[in-house]
């Protein structure tokens, strides 16, 4: 398992650390409970250094055409500063992964951030595809979440760029300790907030100084719990390469006519399910793989702190519809739960 710059800093906090996509990652600090509140309340920050950013160079304009075909999305959305959410599909229209895609017009660069997991086999995609221009700053950097409310009011005596500039969805320049770094109003939490890249010499100091304006260290259970409030996707529960993209809430990526990589195979493919909320009442523990009665299967579960109940998310036939009551096998009681539409948090 690798470790990441901040290593150190998660276990001299008394992090419980745990695996995830080939690192060693906090899970939780004291309450991950606490931590999700504090993120929906005022300010938590999270270390995402697992999370691939790389650097696309080389011409611009030949690059944007060999990226429109094996994005979903139009790539014209990534005009200077902005930033797409996007698929990746193989020929088959199954998920690769889902990233984020922008440019940034100070390098003359593409950038994409791919799941921790997949960047092997996207570097490897990437490359097949004529993009062999690639500067991974997967060990080089590291990237921190900042989410919040307060997230930006916090980071602001920290973090020096242009915010009146930095609208949702945009990236740009910034500076921390005279190093130059990146930040992207983004992030994975259904709050407002920001994703910053700085080299990895400078991100211990930056989240101590990021601790001291208040802003809370965050595990990846919370960063999970808020994400399925939010109605968010993981690769490997509501999106992988046996998804149908058209079956998750995201069919509007799909720019149809840009010749997307699976997008012939998807034309020909039906629509048969869709992705739904489920809501309990009774006290349980959804989580993936439990088996609805009525049909389909629970693709992420937790216990929302907000609405102190379970929740999860699953897909189901389209036959099933919101507000119906459904039952769902969980370690061997039948529990029931009422559909409801995604997200459960709307801020």
């Amino acid at each position: 398992m690798k470790h990441t710059a901040l290593y150190e800093e998660h276990e001299a906090l008394g992090a419980r650390m745990i695996p995830f996509g080939g690192y060693t990652l906090p899970g939780w600090y004291s309450h991950a409970s606490a931590e999700h509140m504090a993120v929906r309340e005022s300010a938590g920050m999270f270390d995402i250094a697992h999370m691939g950013f790389v650097a696309i160079r080389g011409d611009a304009v030949h690059n944007a055409a060999l990226l429109q075909k094996i994005v979903t999305n139009d790539i014209a959305k990534t005009q200077p500063n902005s930033i797409m959410y996007t698929f990746l599909l193989n020929e088959s229209g199954g998920i690769l992964d889902d990233v984020m895609v922008g440019y940034n017009p100070l390098e003359s660069a593409y950038y994409m951030i791919i799941n921790a997991a997949n960047k092997s086999k996207i570097m490897a995609w990437l490359e097949a595809h004529g993009l062999t221009r690639l500067d991974p700053q997967f060990d080089s950097h590291s990237l921190i979440a900042i989410q919040g409310p307060q997230a930006i009011a916090a980071a602001t005596p920290v973090i020096h760029t242009d915010w009146s500039a930095l609208n949702r969805f945009t990236g740009q320049a910034c500076r921390y300790a005279n190093q130059e770094g990146f930040v992207m109003r983004s992030g994975y939490t259904g709050e407002d907030g920001i994703e910053v890249l700085f080299p990895n010499a400078v991100v211990p100091a930056l989240w101590r100084d990021l601790q001291a304006q208040g802003i809370r260290p965050c595990g990846l259970l919370a960063r999970d719990s808020l994400r399925i409030e939010a109605g968010l996707p993981l690769y490997g529960h509501e999106l992988s390469e046996t998804i149908n993209p058209r079956h998750t809430r995201y069919p509007w990526v799909l720019k149809w006519g840009t010749g997307f990589m699976g997008e012939s195979a998807l034309n020909n493919t039906p629509v048969t399910q869709h992705t739904v909320g489920l809501r309990f009442t009774d006290r349980c523990l959804p989580r993936q793989g439990d088996a609805i009665r009525e049909g389909g299967v629970i693709t992420s579960g937790t216990l929302s702190p907000v609405l102190q109940v379970p929740i999860a998310m699953a897909m189901v036939p389209l036959t099933i519809s919101i507000g119906q009551s459904v039952t769902v096998a969980i370690r061997g009681r039948h529990i029931p739960a009422t559909v409801v539409k995604l997200p459960f948090i709307l801020r």
